[in-house]
């Protein structure tokens, strides 16, 4: 599964191989490595940042098989604060996919706004809100591309099995 001429699962690969090599772990080191390890045509899709920040997060909070990372448990809060949204919409991909595989990217992606509602992230503001305005972050209109990163992976056997993340 992948869209156009690029090859999601060698471009993450690559990029998790050079993380390795390098022992590197932080998300400067992805994001070149990331750039580096693209062969698309598409200059777009290489400074795309949703795929990117998606694909780091499942590989650091460790559900990419053979990547050698423990995996993380951590709660969607965590996830939402220190890596951002778009590890929390591949995330809840993941953990959609483990218990309904056969579902369609639509229902998918509802699936994932509803429940990234559910969870009543605190917007980020750079100006303080009274507290009685209560305000939320809300999911992106469209996938943007975390959803399909998490799919792609899930799909060809690159996500660990929940029944084996310790």
């Amino acid at each position: 599964m992948q869209r156009g001429k690029i090859n999601y699962i060698k471009w993450i690969t690559e990029t998790i191989n050079k993380m390795n090599i390098h022992q590197q772990e932080d998300a400067e080191s992805w994001r070149k490595f990331w750039k580096e390890s693209y062969e698309g045509t598409s200059e777009y899709a290489r400074k795309k940042g949703c795929r990117m920040c998606a694909a780091y997060s499942l590989w650091y909070l460790g559900y990419i098989v053979d990547a050698e990372r423990d995996f993380q448990d951590w709660e969607l809060a965590k996830i939402n604060h220190e890596l951002g949204k778009n590890a929390v919409y591949a995330v809840i991909a993941i953990e959609k996919l483990d218990k309904q595989e056969d579902i369609s990217k639509k229902e998918l992606w509802s699936y994932v706004q509803e429940r990234y509602r559910q969870e009543k992230f605190p917007k980020k503001s750079k100006t303080k809100q009274a507290k009685s305005e209560a305000e939320f972050e809300e999911p992106a209109n469209d996938d943007a591309g975390a959803v399909q990163i998490a799919r792609v992976f899930f799909t060809k056997n690159y996500i660990i099995p929940l029944s084996k993340r310790k």
